[in-house]
């Protein structure tokens, strides 16, 4: 039987089959050849489909419905777990990003956008989640790290955001980026509590001048790096 084949080459076939209207009697080795195709094209369809529901088209990064499902997740899994597992949260903030949006347009603002994501992902690892949190702002979760070491990364991120200074695009004005860190604390009630301690600490970076790194010490004074 063709389709007891397909369902040891392919787990899902009988599903997709019902979709495909085939005759009764349709049997033989062109068929199955046929059906192979159309289920591997489905299913490269559904794989598409699948990433366009979690990406952001701009910036390739996650989108804010997908972000925050691995924020849900990421802090439940923190909260339950009985060993010392550590997660740092980053609010990026791209600073007066409005006034290149009224100077230069949408579409040199969404270059820019473009740009920033880059160099966002290009610091940081494949297990550590990144996506835009809102229009030019981008949140990232940097797992099995400690506050330290995100600090690097963060640091990282703002120099390189720097090196976009050139961009021709604004001509001599430079490209910078206000960053929040935001270490998981076991005392966090709840994840917006989390979320808030980070845009505490982009709030603090955006007040001290931006262009700067800030780390929450969760109910102690923010700590800005020196640059």
């Amino acid at each position: 039987d063709v389709l007891c084949l397909l369902n040891q080459i392919v787990p899902y076939a009988p599903a997709l089959s019902h979709s495909l209207a085939l005759p009764s009697n349709s049997n033989g080795p062109l068929m199955a050849i046929f059906l192979v195709k159309m289920i591997v094209s489905k299913r490269k369809a559904y794989e598409k489909l699948e990433i366009a529901n979690k990406t952001d088209l701009l910036t390739g990064m996650l989108n804010r419905r997908f972000l925050q499902m691995k924020l849900e997740q990421t802090f439940s899994m923190l909260s339950k777990s009985r060993r010392s597992e550590e997660a740092v949260l980053l609010f990026i903030d791209i600073d007066m990003f409005k006034s290149i949006n009224d100077n230069f347009g949408h579409t040199v603002g969404d270059k820019v956008i473009s740009m920033v994501s880059g160099q966002v992902m290009d610091c940081i690892r494949e297990r550590d989640y990144a996506g835009r949190y809102g229009g030019e702002e981008f949140a990232v979760i940097l797992n099995n790290l400690n506050a330290a070491q995100a600090m690097d990364i963060a640091e990282r991120i703002r120099v390189k955001v720097r090196e976009l200074e050139d961009c021709t695009l604004l001509g001599q004005r430079k490209v910078s980026v206000s960053i929040g860190v935001s270490a998981f604390d076991d005392r966090f009630k709840s994840l917006n509590e989390w979320l808030n301690d980070a845009d505490q600490a982009l709030y603090e970076a955006k007040r001290s001048g931006r262009d700067q790194v800030v780390r929450s010490n969760f109910n102690e004074p923010p700590q800005i790096v020196e640059v």
